[in-house]
């Protein structure tokens, strides 16, 4: 994700914050500097006096919009790129030591220090998984009551209780807010899916010395 600077983020001051959606998140007041003059969030005015506050590694600035990604998102992102790092640098010991580029001691070592920052990304990989559920849960919730409020106004208007201006001022409202949550539960089926996947172990297998582990590492690499 690209790095977003003070100089280009003062252009957007007093402008809508939009999430990946489309949603409207709240109007850009200020900017959140540190200690050390380093930029670190946004300050959003939400209405009705509330106040937020949201990281500059969740904002992205696409043509002429700041737009906020969601937190699910640029976790899953990070997630996988680091499990890829591990797997890369996992293979590239097997393939030193079966090359004898280096002693099988410092190999277990280093090894051993890779496997435990995998079994940390794993764990962090089923934490984000849980949340996904939750999130789904959310706007399952959202959207059930957005369509059962829609049927009920067209179920009023055919039994001719409302008019053509009332229909129209209801679907106006809630039809815009549905589209959203939908693309949004696609994205998160999408992620979890892949999380769902099972992991292949592509590691190089090492001729020499192979680390002894009560379970063996398992790690697929992208790309």
């Amino acid at each position: 994700m690209s790095y977003v600077s003070e100089e280009e983020l003062k252009n957007f001051l007093g402008r809508d914050l939009r999430d990946t959606y489309g949603r409207r998140i709240g109007r850009i007041i200020g900017l959140c500097i540190d200690d050390f003059g380093e930029l670190k969030a946004l300050q959003v005015e939400q209405g009705s006096g509330n106040l937020g506050q949201y990281s500059c590694e969740n904002i992205v600035i696409d043509r002429d919009a700041v737009v906020l990604i969601p937190n699910w998102k640029v976790s899953s992102e990070l997630i996988q790129k680091e499990l890829d790092r591990v797997a890369r640098r996992i293979q590239a010991l097997g393939e030193l030591l079966k090359d004898q580029q280096i002693p099988a001691n410092i190999y277990e070592e280093l090894r051993r220090k890779q496997g435990a920052t995998l079994a940390e990304l794993r764990r962090r990989k089923e934490e984000l998984a849980e949340g996904l559920k939750k999130r789904m849960g959310q706007i399952d919730h959202q959207v059930d009551e957005l369509i059962r409020f829609l049927v009920n106004v067209k179920m009023e208007y055919k039994a001719g209780i409302i008019d053509d201006k009332a229909l129209s001022i209801a679907c106006e409202a809630i039809e815009p807010n549905l589209k959203p949550l939908i693309e949004e539960k696609k994205d998160i089926t999408r992620i979890a899916e892949k999380m769902e996947k099972p992991v292949a172990e592509t590691a190089t297998k090492p001729a020499l010395a192979p680390l002894r582990t009560d379970e063996p590492i398992a790690i697929q690499l992208e790309g």
